[in-house]
């Protein structure tokens, strides 16, 4: 069999068997191209040996000057076929087989907003809707401030900034939120995460509830299709593009001083949950990490700040200075 049909079939077990969500479907099939594009048209898979991945591995670094990250995943994508392609028996040797393969990723701490940058982002919308402070936004200002398109705008803004925030989930995670996922009284929301697995995260705060409540009633009318929880100005449901934009404007309100992206919301509530003493265990099944050793890289950010507030204020630095 040659790579690109063995590639076609996978990405259809993917799609009909496996039931993976079309963002991770998207990404396998970027990621697939790829090695076909290197492979060439007619790559029989009998060729596809230790020695290509290896020469595979070092065109994407060297030629396509890809990311560690990048590099990493592509090689992921790929482990994952053949070992789909070796349980169905269209392989008889895996090249991944006791294959000598680890891609260390650089030590970068993830981005998070410090609290009063956080504060001025939860602000820009309710200033940019004219209103003074947050406890203006009842029902009744609500459903008169969505009924212009940058209005519905602003707070769709502040509904998703708030939930990304308060919850820690992922932006397509967000997206995929339906009515029925939601459960207001109770301040439940059951999160459909990576590999379809099933999380569920809280809502403490009233005043979160409220504002989701409010805008919910005051988009009724405007919903042309669907029952995602976020729409577009036009009444579509809310897609990945559409948040990260209006991420990115809401920081731009706030006179920030770098680029927003809703990552940075999901890292930030798990930096701050841990800086307020939030047992890791707990951030884990928050934010839905099979392993806790991917958690554990928040408290690196944790010790990381402690260690700037203890060279600053620490007494020794006047006493022998």
């Amino acid at each position: 069999m040659i790579l690109s049909k063995a590639v076609e079939r996978y990405l259809s077990a993917c799609t009909h068997i496996k039931k993976l969500t079309n963002h991770t479907l998207r990404a396998y099939a970027i990621d697939l191209a790829a090695l076909e594009g290197f492979a060439g048209p007619n790559k029989q898979l009998s060729d596809c040996d230790r020695v290509f991945f290896h020469d595979y591995i070092a065109f994407l670094f060297d030629e396509c000057s890809l990311k560690e990250a990048t590099v990493k995943r592509r090689i992921a994508c790929a482990k994952a076929m053949f070992r789909w392609l070796e349980l169905e028996d269209v392989l008889t040797e895996n090249p991944f087989h006791k294959m000598a393969l680890s891609i260390r990723l650089p030590s970068v701490l993830p981005k998070s907003l410090a609290k009063k940058d956080l504060r001025k982002l939860l602000l820009a919308p309710v200033k940019a809707l004219g209103l003074k402070n947050r406890s203006e936004l009842d029902q009744k200002t609500v459903a008169e401030k969505s009924g212009t398109n940058t209005g519905h705008r602003l707070l769709t803004a502040l509904v998703s900034i708030e939930i990304l925030f308060t919850t820690g989930i992922r932006v397509g995670e967000l997206t995929r939120l339906t009515l029925a996922d939601m459960d207001l009284s109770e301040g439940v929301i059951r999160v459909q995460g990576k590999g379809q697995r099933e999380r569920v995260v809280f809502l403490p705060y009233s005043y979160t509830r409220e504002l989701i409540r409010n805008y919910l009633l005051a988009v009724k009318s405007r919903r042309s299709s669907g029952d995602g929880l976020l729409i577009t100005s036009l009444g579509t449901p809310s897609d990945t593009q559409h948040i990260r934009m209006l991420v990115r404007e809401t920081g731009v309100l706030a006179r920030l001083a770098f680029r927003v992206t809703p990552h940075m919301l999901r890292h930030s509530a798990a930096t701050h949950l841990i800086g307020n003493g939030v047992d890791i265990r707990f951030v884990q099944k928050l934010l839905g990490h099979q392993s806790i050793t991917t958690t554990q890289m928040y408290t690196h950010v944790v010790e990381s700040t402690l260690k700037r507030v203890i060279a600053k204020g620490h007494p020794i630095k006047g006493l022998v200075a």
